[in-house]
């Protein structure tokens, strides 16, 4: 669709600037009413999307979800339908969905029909585009993997993708040209925090013109407002994603490859998975309070660059990447009796003393294989790290004391209260209340029973 600049006869038409598009009646048993609550509020009443109300009656002749127009297409048996507008397709075109169709502009099939070298592929899911509906997006389909704004993801190969771009392309070159058409939009003003009252947004108030008051930057509610990832922590797709959107030390590692050249290269993300391509390669590390070099070998694939800078607080390797939850555990390993018994404390471990004696006691007194077996079938969180000093235990004693696992029993057991870390959880207005933390350290002693 082309651009077309308002001759300028008055001050809103000055920078106006819109395009042409080929509108129609819509059909009346395609399109639905949608009740509006307006003003961004959700059904309790409650301002869950700000600086919206307003706005004029509509009649879409396109999709109001997305910049992308819509097309009516006619079926072969009658029915018409509404479909996302294809870039290039015009009226009295043919396009064709099915598994062997060929590779035209328009025309939708599985990505397993799809060839790897197709140039332009951009993929639109089976619930109506939600992968790369927006103009500004142009992702290439593979047979099983997906570039989404220079990320790689994971996708079936029976999910249909269509050939070619989505239309209205320039999007991004209209102009409204004043504050009244933005209005008509449903679109309210955006106020600055620092000129609000105290009450309203933890940057505002003070006498005249005057900074934030804070460290960095806030939204109403207290969080952070910049910088802060907006991703789900162990979302079910996240192993689904070969690579991020904005990953620069790949592309720095990338670009070095391809000159065969080494260089030293300096990073922040200690949460970056190692893989192949970083082997040979010096990477320095930040570890919270200093740059340390790490030489990346073979054996090192697959583990994080934070794993080789440990921190102040480093809390030791987590049980499965990032769906097990990390167990801050310092194990020690010592030998009070050195002819019949092993000494091994957990301290500081995130979990309160009560939680933890509800299962030492079940195995005070019991033997090592049958602490195990209560330990994995008991559904509480405190069996993983009482589990995993039973397993260190046992391995100290059958390796440096030669002891025999039959014949090992728990012959001490016993929780005692740590340190209380405490954090603040913030609220709106600024406000905040305490959150208590508790640890605890747990001691166990293994006993052979033969000596």
């Amino acid at each position: 669709m082309a651009i077309h600049l308002y001759k300028t006869s008055t001050p809103s038409t000055r920078k106006g600037a819109v395009d042409r598009q080929v509108k129609s009646n819509p059909r009346n048993n395609l399109i639905y009413g949608q009740h509006r609550c307006g003003k961004g509020r959700n059904a309790r009443g409650i301002i869950t999307a700000g600086h919206r109300g307003g706005g004029h009656k509509r009649l879409y002749q396109y999709d109001p979800n997305r910049n992308a127009y819509i097309c009516l297409i006619h079926y072969g048996g009658g029915e018409k339908r509404y479909i996302l507008h294809p870039r290039g397709a015009l009226i009295g075109d043919t396009i064709v969905s099915g598994t062997e169709v060929p590779i035209k502009m328009g025309n939708a099939l599985p990505l397993s029909a799809h060839r790897q070298n197709q140039p332009e592929a951009p993929l639109v899911s089976k619930r109506g585009g939600r992968i790369s509906s927006s103009t500004s997006i142009k992702p290439y389909a593979l047979e099983e993997a997906c570039t989404v704004w220079e990320g790689v993801r994971l996708i079936p190969k029976n999910c249909s993708a269509t050939v070619k771009q989505v239309g209205n392309v320039v999007v991004n070159q209209k102009s409204l040209g004043r504050a009244g058409s933005k209005r008509w939009l449903g679109k309210r003003p955006v106020v600055r925090g620092v000129v609000m009252n105290p009450v309203d947004h933890p940057h505002g108030g003070c006498e005249g013109r005057a900074p934030i008051g804070r460290k960095k930057p806030l939204t109403p509610w207290g969080y952070r407002a910049l910088g802060r990832r907006s991703r789900k922590r162990n979302k079910y797709s996240d192993n689904l994603i070969l690579r991020r959107r904005t990953n620069h030390l790949l592309r720095k590692m990338n670009m070095l490859n391809t000159k065969a050249e080494k260089e030293i290269i300096l990073t922040w993300s200690r949460a970056s998975t190692i893989i192949p391509t970083m082997s040979g390669h010096t990477i320095v590390v930040h570890n919270g309070k200093e740059h340390l070099p790490i030489y990346i070998t073979d054996r090192m694939v697959g583990h994080k660059l934070g794993e080789f800078a440990p921190t102040l607080n480093f809390r030791g390797h987590a049980k499965n990447d990032n769906r097990s939850r990390r167990v801050n555990l310092m194990i020690k390993k010592k030998r009070k009796n050195r002819s019949t018994e092993v000494y091994v404390i957990g301290q500081y471990i995130s979990m309160s003393a009560h939680k933890a004696r509800r299962v030492i006691d079940q195995i005070r007194g019991r033997s090592y294989v049958e602490t195990l077996m209560i330990l994995e079938l008991m559904p509480y969180r405190a069996c993983y790290p009482i589990l995993k000093l039973v397993y260190s235990a046992a391995a100290n004693a059958t390796h440096n004391m030669r002891f025999n696992e039959a014949t090992l029993i728990i012959s001490k057991a016993e929780v005692n209260e740590g340190n209380t870390v405490k954090k603040l959880k913030l609220q709106a207005r600024g406000r905040g209340y305490p959150i208590k933390r508790h640890t605890c350290h747990i001691t166990i002693i293994l006993k052979d029973l033969d000596i």
